[in-house]
């Protein structure tokens, strides 16, 4: 199998993985609206790697994950 789709089918199974953990954390909060964040994350790390297909760009989705994902925690979770 060619490196180039064995990196685009492992890309999009960790991005649904990652919108359906989104989906189970917001579901029980009905903060349903907030799915922008990880969905856009996903599809900016997509959109990033169809243009320049490589090792730095496949590294930019698990750090634009993080930020999406310690942004969900902020917004849902009440520091009083």
């Amino acid at each position: 199998m060619n490196p180039y789709t064995l990196a685009w089918i492992l890309l999009l199974l960790f991005g649904l993985i990652n919108l359906g953990m989104a989906w189970s954390f917001l579901r029980p909060r009905n903060r349903l609206n907030l799915m922008w964040l990880p969905g856009g994350a996903v599809a900016l790390s997509y959109l990033l790697f169809a243009l320049f297909p490589g090792a730095l760009t496949l590294l930019a989705f698990p750090i634009l994950q993080t930020l999406a994902f310690q942004a969900l925690l902020r917004l849902t979770t009440s520091h009083k």
